[in-house]
């Protein structure tokens, strides 16, 4: 800073000549002084350069000197620029400064001139001014501004302070220029003051400013656009701006974006704007260019319109029937008095009547979720604002069922059969309570129909076999049931004949049972009892065997427990009724049987012959006169009891028999009479098996006792016939 200080001194000296130093020769002087030659140098204290305050003197001595720098006297000449000289006597003088800057004093004899350099400052400050050529100016223009000190004796000059010296209207801006000189660059139109300090002193100016010229058409209100509410009322101003952004009237045209009503008029510098609909305003001016009316500015702003006060406030569900444990959105609205939705932060809940808790109201989603039927009212409330809804629960969507047959838990079903079932539904709270159902059952498994028992209650008609998963809906949401659907008992039998079917053949009877819904079973194949006249038939190691008798369509008839099976099968016939299986076995058979008729008759011939012979040599002996009376009664179709077999022993002594004796010549069996209706002769027991006359009764020590005496008769029959032959 003294530096600067320094250098605008300087700038304000005005240039002297260069004067040479004492020691040089007075040949370089141009200045022709009286005195003497023989001086050499002169010397002047101070010698410069001298710094002097304008309201100061400055007081100078000088000597002569020979060259051997010796003082000498002699003549000489004296002066100064920029002030005067008074000699105070001797080799003495006194400057006076008549203004500021670079001044000099300088004393000549012959051809030698000294002179001294004087730098006139300011004197004693008494005043500091700040000045400038143009104190009426646009704000599109800046001003140059001179500030200075001012001593008593009125001198100035111009300083520089630092800039935190200087007090500048808002948003104003100074500058230093080259010189020492100051810019001020406005920014607010008006009346603008400028002060500057300089220690004790204070300067200021003032500064007319008005606006520039109009940059660009602005919208502007008193009233803020971060805030504005459905329940305002706003007053718009349409404004040019210059540069600086000052602002002035601007007449102009004015409409909203979107079609949307709520100015006061179209023209005008300032309109009045009703906000009525909440949501994004944009209102659009348009203005002739002050200064090129061919140019049109446009100006647009925009803001948010918030919902206005809470006017009303209302909730769903009244008179509302809901379900039980499903979330029920009680969709809380409320509404200013432009009818615009209005933020409902800070709601509170209250259950004033039913038995779900408050806790069954989510304060975040405004789901009401009952736990408990029954009529409940809901009450919210913000501020001052209060509504209700009374709302009926009723038993909804049940958490989970149950099913059950006849109370049991396991269900399973013959297929063909009906399964009675119970479905109860269970709310969170572990309630349960009947509840209808959608079925869906898989094909092939039956149907479910609703009973007529009432609310839950089905029934299932069994079909297929195994393990049937059934789906049970409501509404949305279905649940898995599984029901055992297990085989039936034997309802109908099917026959295949595996041979071929002709008289004398036999074939496999193949044996399926089927129960009443057309599933297969099994069963035990031997157990099946038949009825044909199509041959005999016999169970073999778990396989039916029919050897076929008879011939054409014949039935064949089947039945297991309640299963039952008919089927018409068609026998080809073959000779001598198949008994000797084909027809050419049946003519071997044929021939077989001619030769053995022949044989019998022989035989039969030769057995009479015998029997004369017999008779004849009876007659020599005594002859047994008894006649023999014997009653021929058909075998009965069971094997007789054994009350009914009759048994003697031998009517006569084997000792009184001296030869072979004839048929005629036997002993008379008589019966023994039975209360029966018939007697059997004892020689057609023979026909019966061991088997079967035991399951009529017959003990095993009767049956043995029978079959002796059967093989002693033909033991005797065969001594006969070796008697005769």
């Amino acid at each position: 800073m003294v530096a600067l200080i320094a250098i605008l001194l300087i700038s304000h000296i005005a240039p002297h000549e260069s004067l040479d130093d004492s020691t040089a020769p007075s040949s370089t002087s141009a200045r022709s002084c009286s005195g003497s030659t023989s001086v050499h140098s002169i010397e002047i204290l101070p010698p410069g350069p001298v710094i002097l305050s304008a309201d100061e003197v400055q007081d100078f001595s000088f000597t002569l000197k020979d060259s051997s720098g010796n003082p000498i006297s002699a003549g000489y000449d004296h002066g100064s620029t920029g002030g005067s000289t008074v000699m105070l006597g001797g080799e003495q003088f006194r400057f006076s400064p008549s203004g500021l800057g670079q001044a000099s004093v300088w004393i000549c004899s012959g051809n030698v001139n000294r002179t001294v350099t004087i730098n006139v400052v300011i004197g004693t400050v008494v005043n500091l001014e700040l000045t400038s050529d143009d104190v009426e100016v646009t704000a599109d223009e800046s001003v140059d501004l001179i500030l200075e000190r001012v001593d008593q004796q009125g001198y100035r000059q111009a300083i520089v302070v630092p800039t935190s010296n200087w007090t500048l209207p808002p948003g104003s801006s100074l500058e230093l220029l080259p010189g020492g000189n100051f810019r001020w660059t406005p920014n607010q139109e008006g009346n603008q003051t400028l002060m500057v300090e300089d220690g004790e002193f204070v300067a200021e100016i003032e500064i007319v400013v008005s606006h520039g010229s109009a940059r660009r058409l602005t919208i502007s209100s008193s009233s803020s656009f971060s805030d504005v509410t459905a329940d305002d009322a706003l007053i718009l101003e349409s404004q040019w701006e210059d540069v600086r952004g000052n602002r002035w009237s601007a007449n102009a045209s004015w409409e909203i974006d979107g079609d949307i009503s709520g100015l006061n008029s179209t023209i005008g510098s300032s309109v009045l704007f009703d906000a009525s609909l909440e949501g994004l305003i944009t209102i659009l001016a348009e203005a002739e260019d002050p200064i090129t009316p061919s140019i049109i500015r446009t100006a647009s702003i925009s803001f948010v319109v918030n919902p206005g006060r809470l006017i009303s406030l209302e909730i769903a569900g009244h008179s509302s029937t809901i379900p039980v444990d499903v979330p029920f959105d009680l969709d809380p609205r409320g509404y200013d008095a432009d009818g615009n939705s209005v933020d409902l932060s800070g709601l509170v809940w209250s259950i004033v009547e039913g038995e779900s808790p408050e806790s069954s109201i989510n304060q975040l989603t405004y789901s009401f979720t009952p736990t408990v039927p029954g009529q409940h009212r809901i009450v919210a409330t913000l501020g001052s604002r209060v509504t209700s809804a009374t709302i009926e629960v009723e038993q909804g969507v049940p958490s989970f069922i149950e099913v059950r047959s006849d109370g049991d838990l396991a269900l399973s079903v013959q297929t063909g059969l009906e399964l009675n079932l119970s479905v109860k539904g269970f709310d969170l709270a572990g309630s349960s309570y009947p509840v209808d159902v959608e079925w869906t059952v898989p094909a092939g498994f039956g149907s479910i129909e609703a009973s007529s028992a009432g609310t839950g209650s089905f029934v299932y008609l069994a079909e297929g076999v195994g393990t049937v998963e059934m789906i049970a809906t409501i509404g949305n949401t279905s649940w898995s049931v599984l029901i055992g659907v297990i085989a039936g008992p034997p309802h109908s039998l099917e026959f295949d004949f595996i041979g071929e079917l002709k008289q004398g053949k036999s074939v496999e009877v193949e044996v399926r049972a089927y129960d009443i819904a057309n599933n297969k079973v099994s069963i035990a194949v031997c157990a099946v009892e038949f009825e044909t006249t199509a041959g005999e038939m016999e169970c073999v190691e778990g396989r039916w065997i029919l050897d076929l008798k008879g011939e054409g369509e014949l039935r064949l008839e089947g039945r297991y427990d309640d299963g039952y099976g008919l089927e018409y099968i068609t026998i080809e016939s073959t000779l001598m009724d198949g008994l000797f299986g084909s027809d050419a076995g049946a003519a071997i058979v044929g021939g077989v049987l001619i030769l053995l008729m022949i044989l019998g008759v022989l035989l039969a011939a030769d057995r009479k012959t015998k029997e004369m012979i017999k008779e004849r040599k009876m007659e020599e002996i005594s002859p047994v006169t008894e006649s023999i009376s014997e009653e021929i009664v058909s075998a009965p179709p069971v094997a007789p009891a054994p009350a009914h077999i009759p048994y003697s022993p031998s009517s006569f002594p084997k000792n009184q028999s001296t030869g072979p004796l004839m048929s005629n010549e036997l002993p008379i069996v008589e019966p023994i009479s039975q209360p029966s209706e018939s007697n059997v002769p004892a020689n057609n027991i023979v026909r019966w098996t061991d088997e079967q006359l035991i399951s009529s009764g017959w003990t095993r020590e009767q049956v043995d006792l029978m079959r002796s005496q059967e093989k002693e008769s033909k033991h005797e029959e065969s001594e006969e016939w070796d008697t005769g032959w």
